[in-house]
């Protein structure tokens, strides 16, 4: 009975192909009910290589981030509705977040680096994309990205913020002074 329901409990991981056709259909706007629950079971394949990577951070560098295993549904569709990325490209499906001094910042990617085995840093700073200048460090585990965006405190609570604010009615020449690269 236990092992029945543990094979319950993992999900189903969609193939490549299944994903991107997904996306496709996503993108020009149509989510029926089946495409729901596909993308649903392509989020939750995610949840045991952000599980991984959240467990080492907090054991092996002694931090605790903040996270979501899971990108709400409202959020992959939109993002893929802009045309920013495939489905099967996207790096933020599952994340989290280490907020730091600007002087740790640098250290903590170095380390991070050094803890994982497969990494790309993207550095936001040096390239700010939508005004986002968090370093993030993608960390390539179980065969799924999981994004860990290292940012200082008064960036973090500038991007909580916009966050917050993009919810609200913000006139056009705000919202593009907010944008700025």
């Amino acid at each position: 009975m236990r092992g029945e329901l543990a094979a319950k409990s993992i999900a189903r991981v969609p193939s490549a192909r299944e994903v991107d056709r997904l996306g496709e259909r996503i993108k020009i706007g149509s989510l029926t009910e089946p495409d729901r629950r596909l993308l649903l079971e392509f989020r939750a394949s995610f949840l045991p290589a952000y599980v991984e990577v959240i467990t080492k951070i907090r054991e092996e560098l002694g931090i605790d981030p903040s996270g979501r295993p899971e990108k709400t549904p409202e959020s992959i569709v939109s993002k893929l509705q802009r045309g920013e990325t495939s489905l099967s490209r996207m790096q933020d499906v599952a994340g989290c977040r280490i907020v730091v001094t600007d002087r740790q910042q640098n250290d903590v990617v170095a380390d991070l680096v050094q803890v994982f085995e497969r990494t790309r840093v993207v550095d936001r700073p040096a390239k700010p994309r939508h005004g986002w200048r968090a370093v993030h460090v993608i960390v390539r585990t179980q065969c799924r990205p999981v994004e860990v965006q290292v940012r200082p405190y008064l960036q973090d609570v500038w991007a909580n913020f916009v966050e917050v604010a993009a919810n609200w009615h913000v006139p056009a020449r705000v919202q593009c002074w907010l944008r700025r690269e």
